[in-house]
C-alpha cells in the first residue's frame, strides 16, 4: 500500500468538496528474537551476557522470573548493565538461576517497535567451593610405604585427582594403575611410593548441569619420600692405651631418628655378641685393659625407615706402656706419642707401622738418651735416629727400618735388621755380626763401618742395597771393611756378604772400601750355581804382587760353596791407589794365596780415568784379589817338556812337564796363525811339585803356533819353544778375536774344509736368541763381524751350525 494517494470528500446540505491529495507511506515493524534459547553459565563466572540482532536499534531489556507469566523491565544497576542497549550484561548469581530475558526494540526513525518472541533462559550452575581441604594436609613416607589423600564431602559431585611435580606450574590427571587407585574418587591412594610419587595433589571437584561441568580444585597436599637409612662413616679400629678410654663412632644417613645398638663378642673372635653401650652414635669404652685387646665390636642401626643395619666389624687395640703411637709428632721425647709416657730403662719398646701410628719416632738431639729394654721396631715402621743417643739392652727385634742419620758417629744397634738405612755424615759402626732382611740404604755421606763384623744382605742382589750405581763412579756412602782407620791391622776387617747372586743377579755392585775416605768397590757376576759372596778391601798391596806396580787394594772374597765358582769379578781404584811402576794401560787382574800371586787375567787396558776399573774372569777360585802391572812374581820356571798334536775331534791338544822343585802360579798359553803375532788364548794354574800339564784348544785354526809364556823372578819375561800344527785336513774351526769386548765390537772367524751353508745366532744366558743370520761361505778362512754395542754387559753364545753337521758354541763376554 506504500505509495497510494489517498483524499477526503466532504458532503453536506449545501454540497461537497474534496481534500487535498495524500500519499500513505507504511514502515516496517524492527525484527525481534523470534526463538528461545538457553545460557548456561558456573556461579564461578564473573559475568554473562545475551545480544540483540541490530545494534543501530534502540532496546528495553526486561526479565521474568515466573516462567514468563509476567515481565517487567530491568534498569541499569548492581546487577545488569547495558539494560537499553544491543548487549545485556549480568553479573553472574544463583539468585538469577532460571531467569528468562526478552527485549522491546524501537525503530529510532519510524518509532515502530516489536518485542521478541523468543527469550533467553539462563541457567546458573553452582561451582563446587573451592577451599575444600585435604586429609591430610601433607605426608612423609618411607620409600615402599603407601599414603591416602582424601576429602569430606557430601555432594554429589565428580571428582579427578592431579599431580603436580614443579610446584603447581603444570598438573596432570592420575591413572589407576600399580601406583594409583581411586583417582576419580574423593580418596586417592598411594601404594608403594617411589621417588615418581614425590609431588603436589590436589582433587578437581566438579558439578555437571544442562551439559556445562562446573569444577573447582582443593588446596594442595605434598607427598615427600624419607630416605632409607645407611652408613655414611662405618667405624674403625680403635687404639687406647690401657687405664684410657676407646671410643668407637659410626654415623648413619637417611631420615631421622635413629636408633643404636652396640655389641661386641668380649674376645670370642666374634661368635657371640653382647649387646653393651647405650643407644648412642658414639660408644666409649671406659678404662679399658690389657685383657680386652682384640675385642671385636659392631653396631645395629634402624633409621625411620629401612631395614635394619650392621656396622663392619671392628677391633679394639690395647696398648701397654711402651707402645709408640705417634698421634702427635715424630719426637720420641714427648709423652703424648706414647702409652705410658717417655720408655725409661726398664720399659719393652713396640713400634707399629703408619697408619696405625701416623707419625714415626725419630731419636734427635732434643731427644738426649733413648732408653728401652726390649726394642720392636715392627714390619713396615720406621725407626729415625738423627741425633741424641741410645741405651737400649734388648733383646732386639727390627723387622722394619731403622735410620742412623746423625751428623757424626753413630753405633748400629746390634741385631739383624729389616731394613737399614745410613745418612747424614760421619760413621755407623756395627756393634755385631748384623744381617740384613730387606734393604741397605746408603746415603749422605755417612760411610757404615763393619770393624771385625760381617754385614750380611739376606735379600741377595734383587735391588738389596740402594744409592749405589755401576762402575767406574765415585761414592760418598759405602760400606767400610775396616774399623775406620787406615793401615794393614785397620782395613781389610769384617766384610760384606751377598747372599743368593746367580745369573739373575747380573754384575752386582758390592759397595765396599777399606777406609771412610776411600771407595774401592767390587763387582761380581756368577754365571753358574747361585752362591753366597763376602767381599773385604784393604788398603794394601796384595802379596806377592808385583813390586811397585800393584794397586794399593787387596780384595776378599770368599764363596759359600767354593767348588761353585767361576765367576767374573771387576775392581774400582783411583790414581791415589796407583804405585809408580803401574800402567793402567797395560795391566790385569792377579790372584793370590796369601803369599804368591798364583793367577793372573789378561793384560788389557784398565777402563775409565780416576777412578779406575777392570773386569776379568772367570775364576774358579776365589781368595786375594788386585791389579797389577807386568806379569806374576814367580819362582824361576824350566820346563822339561812342550809337546801339541791333533786329536781326533780336530781340537789340539798341547803337553808339558816341570820339574820338581818347580813352584809357581800359572802358564800363559799363547797362539798365533802366522808364527809372528801371538795372543794369549788361556791361563792354566800351576800347582807346587812336579807335575804335567795339558791344554786343549777347543778352536784351533788349520795352522796354528803355539808357545807358553814364563817369567823369572827377577821380573823378566821368557818364553817356551814354539809348537807348530799344520794340516790342511783339519776339522771345520770357528774362533772369536776378541772374546772379551768392550765396545760390544768382535769377529767370528770361520775356517771350512768346503764350500757351506751356515747359520750363527746370539743369545743371552736365559736362552733369548738376539740376533740370528744364515750365510753361504765358501771353503777357507772366513770373517763375519759381531755387533753387540746395544745390549748390556754380560755373558753371551754363539752358536753356529750347518747342515753338514758342523755345530760349535762359543762364549762372547761384554764388559
Amino acid at each position: 500500500m506504500t505509495g497510494s494517494d489517498y483524499r477526503c470528500t466532504v458532503t453536506n446540505g449545501l454540497g461537497s468538496t474534496s481534500s487535498s491529495a495524500g500519499i500513505l507511506t507504511v514502515n516496517a515493524t524492527p525484527v525481534a528474537q523470534t526463538s528461545s534459547q538457553s545460557i548456561v553459565q558456573c556461579s564461578s563466572q564473573p559475568t554473562g551476557s545475551a545480544l540483540a540482532s541490530n545494534a543501530s536499534l534502540n532496546y528495553q531489556w526486561q526479565a521474568s522470573t515466573d516462567n514468563g507469566s509476567s515481565w517487567n523491565n530491568i534498569t541499569d544497576g548492581a546487577v545488569y548493565t547495558g539494560t537499553t542497549t544491543y548487549t545485556l550484561t549480568w553479573n553472574v548469581a544463583l539468585s538469577l538461576n532460571g531467569n528468562q530475558y526478552r527485549f522491546i526494540v524501537t525503530d529510532p526513525t519510524s518509532g515502530c517497535t516489536a518485542t521478541s518472541t523468543g527469550v533467553d533462559i539462563l541457567y546458573i550452575v553452582g561451582t563446587p567451593t573451592p577451599l575444600v581441604s585435604i586429609s591430610p594436609v601433607s605426608a612423609n613416607i618411607c620409600p615402599g610405604a603407601n599414603a591416602t589423600f582424601s576429602i569430606v564431602d557430601s555432594t554429589t559431585l565428580t571428582y579427578q585427582w592431579q599431580y603436580s611435580t614443579n610446584n603447581g606450574a603444570t598438573w596432570t590427571n592420575t591413572t589407576d594403575g600399580s601406583l594409583y587407585t581411586g583417582s576419580t574418587t574423593d580418596a586417592l591412594s598411594i601404594t608403594g611410593a617411589t621417588a615418581a610419587a614425590v609431588a603436589r595433589y590436589h582433587v578437581i571437584r566438579s558439578e555437571t548441569q544442562h551439559g556445562l561441568t562446573c569444577s573447582s580444585a582443593s588446596t594442595f597436599a605434598p607427598l615427600a619420600l624419607k630416605t632409607n637409612a645407611s652408613v655414611g662413616v662405618q667405624p674403625v679400629d680403635a687404639t687406647a692405651c690401657a687405664g684410657t678410654n676407646a671410643t668407637f663412632h659410626i654415623t648413619a644417613t637417611g631420615s631421622t631418628p635413629f636408633a643404636y645398638q652396640w655389641q661386641t663378642d668380649n674376645g670370642t673372635s666374634p661368635s657371640v655378641w653382647t649387646n653393651v653401650g647405650t643407644s648412642s652414635s658414639t660408644l666409649t669404652d671406659a678404662s679399658v685393659t690389657t685383657t680386652m685387646d682384640g675385642y671385636h665390636y659392631q653396631v645395629l642401626v634402624t633409621g625411620a625407615c629401612g631395614p635394619q643395619l650392621t656396622s663392619n666389624t671392628v677391633t679394639l687395640h690395647v696398648k701397654s706402656s711402651g707402645v709408640w703411637l705417634g698421634g702427635t709428632s715424630t719426637a720420641w721425647e714427648q709423652a703424648a706419642n706414647w702409652c705410658g709416657g717417655v720408655p725409661v730403662q726398664t720399659t719393652n719398646v713396640v713400634i707399629p707401622p703408619s697408619p696405625t701410628a701416623p707419625f714415626q719416632p725419630t731419636i734427635s738431639s732434643t731427644t738426649g738418651t733413648a732408653y728401652s729394654t726390649a726394642l720392636n721396631v715392627q714390619s713396615g715402621a720406621v725407626l729415625t735416629i738423627s741425633g741424641g743417643s741410645t741405651s737400649m739392652l734388648g733383646p732386639f727385634s727390627i723387622v722394619g727400618t731403622v735410620a742412623y742419620t746423625a751428623a757424626g758417629s753413630q753405633n748400629v744397634l746390634p741385631a739383624d735388621h729389616g731394613n737399614l738405612t745410613i745418612g747424614g755424615s760421619g760413621t755407623k759402626i756395627l756393634q755385631t755380626n748384623t744381617g740384613i732382611v730387606g734393604t741397605l740404604n746408603l746415603g749422605g755421606t755417612a760411610t757404615l763401618v763393619t770393624g771385625n763384623n760381617l754385614l750380611t744382605m739376606y735379600a741377595g742382589g734383587n735391588n738389596s742395597i740402594t744409592g749405589i750405581v755401576g762402575m767406574p763412579t765415585a761414592a760418598t756412602s759405602w760400606v767400610v771393611t775396616g774399623n775406620g782407620n787406615s793401615g794393614a791391622g785397620n782395613t781389610g776387617l769384617g766384610g760384606l756378604k751377598i747372599r743368593q747372586l746367580g745369573t739373575n743377579t747380573g754384575f752386582f755392585v758390592i759397595p765396599v772400601g777399606p777406609t771412610p775416605a776411600s771407595y774401592a768397590p767390587a763387582e761380581i757376576y756368577n754365571p753358574g750355581a747361585t752362591n753366597d759372596f763376602t767381599v773385604a778391601v784393604n788398603d794394601q798391596p796384595m802379596p806377592g804382587g808385583p813390586l811397585n806396580a800393584t794397586v794399593a787394594h787387596t780384595w776378599f772374597i770368599s764363596a759359600a760353596n767354593p767348588g761353585a765358582s767361576g765367576i767374573y769379578v771387576a775392581f774400582q781404584w783411583n790414581a791415589s791407589d796407583q804405585p809408580s811402576s803401574f800402567n793402567p794401560a797395560s795391566a790385569s787382574i792377579i790372584r793370590g794365596n796369601g803369599t804368591y800371586a798364583v793367577e793372573e787375567g789378561m793384560n788389557f787396558s784398565a777402563s775409565g780415568s780416576n777412578p779406575y776399573w777392570m773386569e776379568e774372569g772367570p775364576f774358579s777360585t776365589v781368595s786375594q784379589f788386585s791389579v797389577a802391572t807386568s806379569t806374576l812374581v814367580v819362582l824361576p820356571v824350566k820346563l822339561l817338556s812342550f809337546t801339541g798334536h791333533w786329536l781326533e775331534n780336530g781340537t789340539a791338544g798341547l803337553t808339558w812337564s816341570t820339574p820338581a822343585d818347580f813352584e809357581a802360579r800359572n802358564f800363559i798359553v799363547q797362539r798365533s796363525g802366522d808364527g809372528s803375532n801371538f795372543d794369549n788364548i788361556a791361563t792354566v794354574p800351576a800347582g807346587l811339585g812336579g807335575s804335567s800339564y795339558s791344554f786343549v784348544d777347543m778352536h784351533p785354526n788349520a795352522n796354528n803356533s803355539y808357545r807358553l809364556q814364563l817369567t823369572d823372578a827377577d821380573g823378566t819375561i821368557t818364553y817356551s819353544k814354539v809348537v807348530v800344527l799344520t794340516d790342511a785336513a783339519a776339522a771345520d774351526q770357528a774362533t772369536l778375536a776378541p772374546s772379551v769386548t768392550e765396545t760390544g765390537a768382535s769377529n767370528l772367524h770361520v775356517t771350512l774344509g768346503r764350500e757351506t751353508d751356515l747359520q750363527y745366532s746370539i743369545s743371552d744366558l736365559s736362552g733369548h736368541v738376539l740376533s740370528h743370520f744364515s750365510v753361504h761361505l765358501p771353503k777357507g778362512s772366513n770373517t763375519l763381524p759381531l755387533d753387540l754395542s746395544r745390549v748390556s754387559r754380560g755373558l753371551y753364545f754363539v752358536r753356529l751350525t750347518s747342515d753338514d753337521g758342523f755345530n760349535k758354541v762359543l762364549t762372547l763376554v761384554k764388559k
